[in-house]
Parts: structure tokens; C-alpha cells; sequence
């Protein structure tokens, strides 16, 4: 039987490695790879939470080994550090305990306040301090203060594993397109996977009828490029957290769950006026 996560996962890659070979042919097309890239570098994470979630292949160390190897560390994420805020979100959504909490609680805020605190986070580097507390190892480390944990978490793997792809490319002359071919789209991108999570849960969360997470309807090719892997269906995946990326709509159009639209949810979250 076909895997369609390996399937799906094959197919970022390709397009991947296709945008950077294009826009290495013609620098105009850099938008374009830029753009594509970005977006299955997000697809590949959103796999990369398949993997947490124990979904990739029934094997357990396979399905850690490929969430590890060609989904997460490759963005920068350590896939024992995001299991363990991961799982706590699902487990204590909506509670002070939900480490996601602090990326969807302040919704809705006016537009203008929305742009201004993001060019704010952006200049001070908050938005990637918290990218380094909920993503990568080292926080996590620095807290426990025990070469124990250090030894049982993927630290070490995380960090020999990026060294030597850094190593490979400056030694191979190819840092220079790593970091405008895969640095520059991932940190660019990252205030986008923030905001995800408030199209997630924004609002929504505090619903009296036990809803705590939104569904997003949508053509699947236009989710596909703006909420990829089926995260538009985030309502369904809490409800139903072992069920595959590829089913949940299937789910969705069987439940007859409510949905919005992409549009909707933004404006919902980001309405024109002052919030007073």
C-alpha cells in the first residue's frame, strides 16, 4: 500500500529542489522559488508534526528518523523540543498551561496594531527568541542544567547533524545559496507560521460550545498553498488527533463540521476598526 505522507513528503522536495535550480538559471524567477520554497518549507514542518504525532509509518524509530531527518531539523526544529510543547498544547488547550496560548490569546486586534507589533517583534528579535524557546533545544537544556537530559534529548543530533550540512556547503562553495535559497525564505516566513496558529485558534478558543479550534473550507489547491498539509482542517485534527493529514477532509465533509473561510478567519482576527 502507496504511503501518501512519504508521497507527499518526495513531492516537497521536488518542488524544492526544482524552484533552486530555476532561479539559479534566471534571477528573476527568485520571487517565484522564494515563494515556493517558503511554502513547502512549512508543508515539510507540518509533516514534521505527522512525525510527533506518530503518523508518518507505524515503525516508531522510522517515523522519528524521517520527522528528525528531512522534515524538522532542516527548519531548524528539534523534534523532542516540539513534541514535548506540542502534545501539552493538545492535552491543556485553551489553559494557561498551553504553550501556544500566548500566539492566539490577544485576538481580535485592529489591523494597524497587528502590523505595528509584528515590525516591532520583528526589530527586536522577540518573534525568534520564541522561536528558540519553543522550537530548538537549547532553552529547554539551559533550564535543566543536566548533561542527563542533555544526553536523552536530540540535542546533540540537532546540532551535528545542521554542522555538518553547514560544513558540506562552505566547503562545497554552496553556503551562499543555502542562505538565500533556504535561510532567507525560512526566517522570512516565520511571522506567517505565528499567525497560522491564530487562524487555528483565535477567538475560537473561547467559544461556550466546546469548539476550541477552526476549520478553514476552502478550494483544496488554495488551502494547499496557504494552509498546507490539510492544517486548515485544525478543528478536526484536535478532535481526531491520530487520524492522517490526507483524511481529515474526508472527516470534515463526513462530520459536516463548521467551517470559514480563509478570508473570514482574517478578517475575524483582524478587523478594520480600533478594538476598544
Amino acid at each position: 500500500m502507496i504511503n501518501l505522507t512519504l508521497v507527499y513528503l518526495l513531492f516537497n522536495w521536488l518542488l524544492i529542489v526544482g524552484s533552486i535550480y530555476l532561479g539559479s538559471l534566471n534571477p528573476y524567477l527568485y520571487p517565484i522559488s522564494f515563494f515556493v520554497i517558503a511554502n513547502r518549507q512549512f508543508a515539510n514542518y507540518l509533516i514534521g508534526h505527522e512525525g510527533v504525532h506518530g503518523l508518518i509509518v507505524k515503525n516508531k524509530w522510522c517515523n522519528d528518523f524521517i520527522s528528525r531527518y528531512f522534515c524538522l531539523f532542516l527548519v531548524y526544529v528539534s523534534f523532542d523540543t516540539y513534541k514535548t510543547y506540542h502534545l501539552s498544547h493538545h492535552e491543556f488547550l485553551g489553559t494557561h498551561l498551553d504553550p501556544d496560548k500566548s500566539l492566539y490569546d490577544f485576538y481580535p486586534v485592529d489591523r494597524k496594531m497587528f502590523f505595528k507589533n509584528l515590525f516591532w517583534y520583528s526589530v527586536t528579535f522577540k518573534m525568534f527568541r520564541d522561536f528558540i524557546v519553543y522550537f530548538t533545544p537549547f532553552y529547554a537544556l539551559i533550564k535543566a542544567r543536566s548533561l542527563s537530559k542533555l544526553l536523552q534529548s536530540d540535542c546533540l543530533e540537532y546540532l551535528l547533524f545542521n554542522g555538518l550540512i553547514l560544513v558540506l556547503l562552505g566547503q562545497s562553495g554552496y553556503l551562499g545559496y543555502y542562505v538565500l535559497y533556504w535561510l532567507i525564505p525560512l526566517i522570512l516566513f516565520i511571522p506567517y507560521y505565528y499567525f497560522v496558529s491564530a487562524l487555528q485558534h483565535g477567538l475560537i478558543h473561547r467559544a461556550e460550545n466546546g469548539i476550541n479550534s477552526r476549520n478553514i473550507s476552502g478550494h483544496p489547491l488554495v488551502m494547499e498553498i496557504f494552509l498546507p498539509c490539510s492544517t486548515n482542517y485544525h478543528g478536526i485534527h484536535h478532535e481526531y488527533p491520530n487520524i492522517a493529514f490526507y483524511n481529515l477532509r474526508k472527516v470534515y465533509l463526513k462530520k459536516n463540521k463548521p467551517g470559514s473561510s480563509y478570508l473570514k478567519s482574517i478578517q475575524e482576527l483582524l478587523p478594520s476598526q480600533r478594538i476598544k
